[in-house]
């Protein structure tokens, strides 16, 4: 995330801004901070409508008349979703999600541009956005403020904000810099920049800027053009929890989308209202197409390779049975399969029934209508090697696979005793090269209870299971680097477990 000393550049330096024309371009939204203000009212004045929504609030207040000023509307972020936490994940989808309800021709992010980061991937796989413009107004980059600073990086959150900066760099349609040094830096710290990038002092006049948005054509993604949406299957396991399996079943009947089909495998339950609910739900099967397996138990992972052996789909959806299904997830993971992605995950809802773990962060506008408000668990970003250490942040066992990439990597493990199969199974699909996108909307309700594997015994176990996907890249020597940097992400999942009996 630095850039070495003595690099040489390998991008070219940002063009000056054209002068400025008769164009103009429609509503604009700055996304960022109160510092922001004098860009809003620069574009207000050169007769452009243009609206700030504050991504972190203002510790003055209004008390500068901002909030009041009508040449620099103010919508606050903290008003919409009540993000609990200042982390720019979340941040992020919260801007997104603002986002999707708003119509803007362009959109610029400025500070911390990091924020654009959900947007930029929604519009990457034609979900939401297609008809605006993604900027970035860059002044600073958290990489850049620390190697500027002589600080070095402290874990987790540092990783992360770089991260989620380089992303939204290389997606969005360019880059206007206040400063040609930052750009120069980027280009040597290996960033990929877009192929428009200009220049943009402070005190240059915005009159560039808007002939720049005025005549620029939207950045063209992977075209879905003749590509149909793929049929999916839906892979379920089940043991013991007849109730929870009846809701997560009931929430695949109510998807306003038909292209999928469910293979239900029943892992050796030795309740026997199990064998009820599957007997009640055999008729529907029956009439749908669809499968129910009953097998001796093996665990959740050999389940998922039965039902993956019966599936017809091209995906497969790997669902749990404790969850529950939103009513345009499946619509939704078929849309986004379409734009090439291996592995697409998404935003875990949390379940109003969750009884241990930690309370949600912030409050989102749902989209089922059985669910108008969902209540956000965590927020994977995607494949980053060095967070991946720190946090999972690839995504949920709830996710769509290219069923030939299933295959590939051979299923899930066959270890009963490691509760992390499935962010393992992520992490040899990141290794291996496989393209893995988070869709930045909550798709399913995730329960969080006593008998959730993930929170009670054999934590400690997982983890360093976990670890052995990172050992294979890493000399020996080094390992003991890789255990001291997981001890964070450990301690904080054995304080919320029910039991670990290998603490």
């Amino acid at each position: 995330m630095f850039a070495p000393p003595g690099a040489v550049p390998t991008a070219w330096p940002p063009a000056p801004l054209p002068d400025g024309g008769a164009a103009r371009p429609g509503a604009l939204c700055v996304v960022g901070t109160r510092a922001d203000a004098g860009l809003v009212r620069a574009f207000n004045a050169a007769g452009v409508r243009a609206v700030l929504l504050e991504v972190f609030p203002d510790s003055k207040g209004a008390a500068d008349g901002t909030g009041r000023d009508p040449a620099c509307p103010v919508v606050s972020l903290e008003d919409f979703c009540r993000p609990v936490h200042a982390f720019l994940p979340l941040r992020s989808l919260g801007v997104h999600r603002w986002l999707t309800g708003q119509t803007f021709d362009h959109v610029l992010f400025c500070g911390p541009f990091a924020c654009g980061y959900y947007a930029a991937v929604a519009r990457d796989l034609g979900l939401f956005h297609q008809a605006t413009g993604l900027w970035v107004v860059a002044d600073h980059a958290h990489g850049w403020h620390l190697q500027q600073t002589h600080q070095f990086p402290d874990g987790r959150t540092d990783i992360e904000r770089d991260y989620l900066e380089q992303q939204t760099a290389a997606r969005v349609d360019g880059i206007f810099f206040r400063d040609t040094f930052l750009a120069q830096w980027m280009a040597e710290a290996g960033w990929v920049l877009p192929p428009r990038v200009f220049e943009f002092p402070a005190a240059a006049s915005v009159e560039g800027v808007l002939a720049v948005l005025a005549t620029a054509q939207r950045r063209r993604t992977a075209g879905t053009a003749g590509v149909a949406a793929p049929f999916v299957s839906v892979c379920m396991p089940t043991y013991n929890r007849p109730g929870m399996l009846q809701e997560a079943v009931a929430s695949l009947l109510r998807q306003d989308d038909a292209g999928f089909e469910v293979i239900v495998v029943d892992d050796g339950s030795t309740d026997s209202r199990v064998a009820e609910v599957l007997e009640g739900m055999a008729p529907v099967f029956r009439e749908r197409g669809w499968t129910i397996i009953r097998q001796p138990n093996a665990g959740p992972a050999a389940a998922r390779r039965a039902a993956r052996a019966r599936a017809t789909g091209s995906h497969i959806l790997l669902m749990d049975d404790d969850n529950i299904a939103l009513s345009h997830e499946i619509g939704m993971f078929r849309r986004a399969a379409m734009s090439g992605a291996d592995i697409l995950t998404c935003i875990p809802g949390q379940h109003p029934a969750n009884t241990v773990g930690p309370a949600p962060v912030a409050i989102l506008p749902g989209m089922d209508p059985d669910w108008p408000s969902v209540a956000v668990d965590w927020t994977p970003v995607g494949p980053s090697h060095a967070l991946a250490i720190f946090t999972n942040c690839l995504g949920d066992n709830n996710c769509l696979v290219r069923a030939e990439v299933f295959d590939a990597l051979g299923g899930q493990g066959n270890d009963p005793l490691n509760v992390f199969e499935d962010y393992v199974f992520l992490l040899r699909a990141m290794f291996a090269g496989y393209r893995i996108e988070v869709i930045p909307e909550v798709l399913f309700l995730y329960r969080r209870h006593e008998e959730s594997r993930c929170m009670g015994s054999r934590a400690y176990y997982s983890h360093l299971k976990s670890l052995e996907a990172f050992f294979e890249h890493v000399p020996a020597p080094l390992r003991p680097l890789l255990l001291t940097l997981r001890k964070g992400w450990y301690d904080r999942h054995k304080a919320s477990c029910v039991d670990d009996g290998q603490a």
